[in-house]
């Protein structure tokens, strides 16, 4: 079942990066700490361009590669918890019923390694690889589930904080803040959540929710 998701905050304008990129990333892209990435840079890119424009370049992007729909971050996060997985048993739940599931308290941990290949006069440069990482506090949210789909999410209080970083060096950080999600958020076709058999170990038996990404 593919996931479909309306028009909803991103990654994106949680790190408040617009087409362009804030003017603190450039000034990243000269500072001391990314000193080892530049010399590679410089050997790499064989006087294409400089390593700081090329630095400059790919943060431009950023806003793009990080075009990823928060409620689509949640979802692929939840649907992996035994107390979601239930609802794809249809003996505990019957297809036919919609459930409308409360979250009360929930807490999201998201990693993500997006890469990008900056283009110059339609030449593919060096591939650069970020490290995305994002922890979310839910309260009050609810999922509405049917026929083993997630259907939609009732979203309450939300809170979170993350960073960005290149060679370990933070790019972005943003302390905990709370940002706002429509209070009604459709999934379209629904979100399939996995089955398990009764005699098959959870993802989760061993440990908190898996990380989504």
């Amino acid at each position: 079942m593919s996931e479909s998701f309306s028009r909803q905050p991103t990654l994106s304008t949680f790190f408040e990066i617009s087409r362009g990129g804030p003017a603190e990333l450039f000034d990243r892209a000269s500072s001391d700490e990314l000193g080892d990435l530049r010399a590679r840079l410089a050997r790499d890119l064989k006087g294409l361009i400089d390593p700081k424009a090329f630095l400059r370049l790919a943060f431009q992007e950023l806003s793009e590669l990080l075009d990823v729909e928060m409620p689509a971050l949640l979802v692929r996060g939840w649907k992996k918890t035994n107390e979601i997985r239930a609802y794809a048993d249809p003996e505990k739940h019957p297809f036919g019923e919609t459930h409308l599931v409360p979250l009360v308290e929930h807490k999201l941990k998201s990693s993500h390694k997006p890469a990008l290949k900056p283009t110059l006069n339609e030449v593919e440069l060096v591939e650069l690889e970020f490290a995305v990482d994002l922890g979310l506090e839910i309260k009050g949210a609810a999922l509405r589930i049917r026929d083993g789909l997630i259907r939609g999410l009732e979203t309450g209080e939300c809170r979170g904080a993350g960073s960005i970083k290149l060679e370990d060096v933070p790019l972005i950080e943003k302390k905990t803040r709370r940002f706002d999600l429509p209070g009604t958020v459709d999934f379209g076709e629904g979100v399939e959540i996995p089955f398990r058999k009764k005699d098959q170990p959870s993802d989760s038996d061993s440990g908190p929710p898996p990380e989504s990404g």
